[in-house]
């Protein structure tokens, strides 16, 4: 077949055609990217994800097995690359060491996707463009953020590009070399993370474009000959990728067919269903397979997220479009939108790298229901600094003299976040000060500055200063708290609105707030909003013991409470205004009114779990040993239930006809028995758990709503028996889980199969000892 004059052209020696005054440009910018990177990496934290990829990398490495959920969470490219040096170089060291040395050793891929960036930029439209293209790269925040980081979204970008680089590489001149580079590097994609299954549907895209693309004025049609020549070719690559992939598995349950595993997501149990497929052994690794099912399932249930000033977990069509355009600098904003309305200029080299950025975004903005983070775009990232490089090539001295300006403004966004890039947010919504009021979790706040923090801390003890950290419940003076908390993301009651009341008057990392109140009531004596007056009444009787003054504010709140329509929010609001009047009749000793109050806040909203708390606190108080054993435990049931993201129904005649028209309804049995549990029927909420078990011995969660029924019976063998299934079924890969999303004591419950979690009836030291031992 002839050479082709496709976009990109990346083949022979890459080398070829680069001064070294270019080569220079390139390695200085290069180097001044890993000392940027190196230097925020001595000063942050390990992220929350960070934590469990260095012990998956650890326990994978040691044992080279896929037997529990960890495993196979992600694929197992970056858990064997850092895994093994911090087997070898440092077994016995430190956790802070071990991280260190593995996100030293991440550093390495970074470093390659800007290496390669440089060469495409420079084939496709010459060396400054190249420079551009890396500058681009260099001075990203977003990139800055998650480069040496152990998680698996900069080393998936790298080798996404790498993989689509190689393709252009086949296209344009298909051969034996060609093909294995295109092959080697999917494979190694698809060891990276699971979004590299996006490379599929893209390389067939990519093929389909071609005849378009190669039209005159393009360049010469391809014939049918060379078309079926290609073709056989990009099968070539997938086979090979695969390959790789499996020897990267070591052919662990590579040929197993789909009835052969346990599957929970729709998308998967949709495929093995269909006859012709069901049966056929698959080309893939197990673990690979579980993995992917597992992390689909998750996508199909949604993940906590915030937006806006808005919490849920279906997230929102529009989720990454918002975060891409507060998130990106911009300068580059604008010279994006610039090559947009130049689109028509060099239109068959742009559409080469707009045809990767369109397939990747699309799904995530039409087919997930998961906003975790805009790192999940990082990919598209590199053919964005591709496509915005070709403006170096614009002839005009004007528009060229602009063009610098707005690198040099880039730059300096760069430099003025330093070295908090996590949390940069852009000029439109007034920079990162205000990041905590539009996103959370990874956009802003991962964990990454405890080390800041807790510094902070310190200097605020030598100096005899009293801060409070993070407060479930409304307080005076210096107050810290981090964004995730602050945004109630990972919480469906808001605990925090309380605070958002208010503004920071400075921030640690632009991902914790310090405020400095001191709310007094005004002369009028209230305020004009109910939970202002919620806030204030908590404040001054619980914090200054103005009990007068808080019962007054927590009445008018009341008042102005019933004026405003019934929802949700509004029944939560008045659930604590009762329970903050039912806490001040008990420092007055009114144990009437006390009772009272406690339990008009269930009835303003039934899952208000901390009344019958406080409900059972009184009826200890008086003695009634038993009242306050059912208290407590329909306080345990109803701070469960309010857990979950979906509602499930209580009634349990509802789940008694389940049964009588399907004895093998498993779950029935299970939401049965939690809800006997609750009512206090012991005996037979055990016999209804065991035959859900019977129905479904993989399912974890049963096991432990057993051991809590076992545990308040007073049975230690029993208990124990149980909790050793429940973290046994927890762990492997082919057991089936309630997905739960956990934040400290807070946790969001997405599946709709009620459960104990044991650490909510089992004493925690008790729990941990069958947790290590269940580990060894």
């Amino acid at each position: 077949m002839k050479r082709r004059s496709t976009a990109a052209e990346p083949t022979g020696n890459i080398l070829q055609h680069s001064s070294p005054l270019y080569l220079l440009g390139a390695a200085v910018l290069l180097l001044l990217f890993l000392i940027r990177v190196t230097a925020v990496l001595q000063v942050q934290s390990s992220t929350y994800d960070e934590v469990t990829c260095l012990n998956t990398a650890r326990y994978l490495c040691e044992r080279l097995s896929w037997d529990i959920k960890e495993t196979v969470q992600h694929p197992p490219l970056s858990y064997f690359w850092y895994g093994f040096l911090v087997k070898h170089a440092a077994p016995s060291a430190h956790f802070d060491e071990q991280l260190r040395i593995a996100r030293y050793a991440m550093l390495v891929f970074p470093l390659l996707l800007g290496y390669f960036i440089f060469q495409w930029g420079k084939t496709l439209w010459g060396p400054k463009a190249g420079l551009v293209a890396l500058g681009l790269f260099t001075f990203s925040p977003n990139v800055i953020a998650h480069s040496g980081l152990l998680t698996q979204d900069i080393l998936v970008a790298t080798f996404m590009f790498l993989a689509l680089y190689s393709f252009e590489g086949l296209l344009a001149a298909p051969s034996a070399r060609t093909t294995a580079a295109a092959g080697l590097a999917l494979g190694l994609a698809l060891l990276s993370k699971y979004t590299a299954v996006f490379l599929f549907p893209l390389y067939v895209v990519r093929v389909m474009a071609e005849p378009v693309l190669e039209r005159p004025p393009f360049g010469i049609p391809f014939s049918g000959k060379e078309i079926r020549s290609l073709l056989k070719k990009i099968l070539l690559v997938m086979i090979i990728g695969i390959a790789l992939l499996n020897l990267g598995y070591f052919f662990t349950g590579t040929g197993t067919s789909f009835n052969g595993y346990s599957l929970k997501s729709g998308f998967s149990l949709a495929l093995s269903r269909i006859p012709f497929i069901s049966h056929v052994p698959l080309p893939l690794p197990s673990p690979y397979l579980y993995g992917f099912d597992i992390q689909k399932y998750v996508a199909e249930l949604g993940h906590p997220s915030y937006l806006l000033g808005q919490t849920g977990v279906q997230g929102w069509w529009y989720y990454f479009i918002v975060a891409y355009l507060i998130k990106v600098p911009l300068p580059f904003l604008l010279l994006l939108g610039a090559s947009i309305i130049l689109l028509p200029y060099e239109t068959k080299k742009k559409a080469v790298l707009l045809i990767p950025v369109a397939c990747f975004c699309l799904p995530f903005l039409l087919l997930t229901q998961s906003n975790p983070g805009l790192r999940y775009l990082l990919p598209v990232f590199p053919f964005l600094f591709l496509f915005v490089s070709w403006l170096v090539t614009v002839r005009n001295k004007t528009f060229t003299v602009i063009f610098f300006l707005f690198l040099g403004w880039y730059a300096v966004e760069s430099f003025r976040i330093h070295p908090h890039y996590l949390a940069y947010f852009n000029q439109l919504i007034g920079g990162p000060e205000n990041g905590y009021k539009y996103l959370a979790d990874s956009n802003i706040d991962w964990g990454q500055d405890q080390k800041l923090v807790t510094r902070y801390l310190e200097k605020c003890a030598r100096e005899r200063k009293s801060v409070t950290v993070n407060p479930l419940w409304p307080s005076d003076g210096d107050i810290l708290v981090n964004v995730n908390n602050i945004t109630d993301i990972f919480r469906l009651r808001k605990k925090y609105d309380w605070l958002m009341q208010f503004q920071p008057v400075d921030t640690i990392g632009y991902d914790w707030l310090l405020f400095s109140l001191n709310v007094r009531p005004p002369k009028e004596g209230s305020f004009d909003t109910p939970l202002m007056n919620y806030t204030a009444g908590w404040i001054m009787s619980r914090e200054h013991g103005d009990t007068a003054a808080g019962k007054q504010l927590a009445e008018t709140a009341l008042q102005q409470l019933e004026k405003q329509p019934s929802n949700r929010e509004n029944s939560i609001l008045a659930a604590r205004c009762f329970y903050l009047l039912g806490l001040i009749a008990g420092q007055h000793q009114d144990t009437r009114a006390t009772d009272a109050y406690f339990r008009k806040s269930i009835e303003a909203y039934p899952y208000f779990h901390e009344a019958y708390d406080a409900l059972a606190q009184l009826a200890a108080y008086k003695g009634d040993t038993q009242a306050a054993h059912t208290l407590k435990r329909f306080g345990t049931g109803w701070k469960i239930l309010e857990s979950y993201a979906v509602h499930l129904s209580t009634d349990t005649q509802e789940y008694e006809r389940r049964i009588a028209s399907d004895p093998l309804d498993h779950v029935a049995y299970n939401n049965l028995g939690f809800l006997l549990w609750m009512q206090g029927n012991t005996e037979k909420a055990i016999h209804t758990l065991e035959r859900a078990v019977l129905l479904q011995p993989s399912f974890s969660g049963t096991y432990g709503t057993l051991a809590s029924c076992y545990y308040e019976k007073g049975d230690w063998k029993k208990t124990a028996e149980h909790l050793n299934n429940f973290f046994v079924t927890l762990f492997k890969i082919d057991s089936s889980v309630t997905q739960t999303v956990v934040f400290g004591e807070d946790r969001i419950i997405l599946d709709p199969v009620l459960v104990i979690p044991p650490e909510e009836v089992i004493p925690p030291e008790k729990l941990s000892s069958y947790r290590q031992s269940t580990n060894k």
